[in-house]
C-alpha cells in the first residue's frame, strides 16, 4: 500500500524538476538519443507488447530459460531482453511501413477546432 504512494510522489517531484527547468540534468536526461527513439516508436511498441507476450511466453517459457541457464535472474533477464527486442524490431518496421506514410497525409487536412470544452456550440 505504501509503494503506490511512494512511485506517486517520486513521479510528482520529478515532473515538478522538469517544469520548474532547474539544473541541467532532466533535460539532458529526457533528451538522450535512446529515449527519443523509444518515443518515435511508443505508440507502436504499446500496441504490440500484450499481443506479443502471451505467444512469446508459450514459445519461450521463462522456466525453461531458468533451467537452461541455471539461474532466474539470468533467465528471466533473457526473456525480458528477448521480448523487448522482438517489440522493438515490430514497432521499427510497423513505424517505417505504415505510420510514417500516414503521417506525411496530416499537411493535406486541415484542423477543425470545435468549441471550447463546457461551452455550447
Amino acid at each position: 500500500m505504501f509503494a503506490p504512494v511512494c512511485t506517486n510522489l517520486m513521479a510528482a517531484f520529478v515532473i515538478v524538476q522538469i517544469a520548474a527547468g532547474t539544473g541541467r540534468f532532466w533535460p539532458r536526461l529526457l533528451s538522450l538519443g535512446f529515449l527519443r527513439t523509444a518515443g518515435k516508436y511508443s505508440y507502436a511498441l504499446y500496441l504490440f507488447h500484450a499481443p506479443l507476450l502471451h505467444p512469446l511466453i508459450f514459445l519461450l517459457p521463462a522456466s525453461q530459460l531458468v533451467a537452461f541457464f541455471g539461474s532466474e535472474l539470468a533467465g528471466n533477464l533473457t526473456f525480458v531482453v528477448f521480448f523487448m527486442a522482438v517489440n522493438f524490431a515490430l514497432a521499427l518496421l510497423s513505424w517505417h511501413a505504415f505510420e510514417k506514410h500516414w503521417l506525411k497525409l496530416k499537411d493535406r487536412f486541415e484542423a477543425r477546432r470545435g468549441p471550447a470544452p463546457g461551452t455550447t456550440a
